[in-house]
């Protein structure tokens, strides 16, 4: 596993914000896990994602789990299920992600050749 060779130095509450969510993923997990008020399998994270491979998946989960935004709940049934929502710390950070992606579509400029396909099925699309 890695082990960076310096502790992060955060000195900013915008570089705390930054590290959290920070990386391809993360953002698109959170949003994916608000759009509804249940608990999701990580199969319907797989699906629900494009162009993820289980690997970035995966990270991406631990990583918003280890920072509390996500929480995951592991049931003692057979087969084994287990779920993942958004924690309180997590819910918090969903309108400035919703105006983050109101500004991205703002400025965005669309065209044929690279089209926003995550934001079809975005609940926070407001151009569908």
């Amino acid at each position: 596993m890695y082990t960076p060779k310096q502790d992060k130095d955060i000195r900013c509450p915008l570089e705390y914000a930054y590290d959290i969510l920070s990386g391809r993923w993360k953002s698109r997990l959170m949003c994916l896990i608000d759009g509804e008020p249940r608990a999701f399998r990580y199969t319907e994270l797989r699906e629900g994602m494009i162009n993820i491979s289980d690997a970035a998946l995966s990270k991406a989960l631990r990583e918003l789990i280890d920072d509390d935004m996500i929480a995951r709940v592991q049931y003692d049934e057979i087969p084994p299920r287990v779920e993942y929502y958004l924690t309180e710390k997590g819910k918090s950070f969903m309108p400035i992600l919703k105006e983050m992606c109101a500004w991205g579509r703002t400025y965005y400029s669309f065209n044929s050749k690279n089209q926003m396909i995550q934001c079809l099925n975005c609940e926070h699309n407001t151009e569908s």
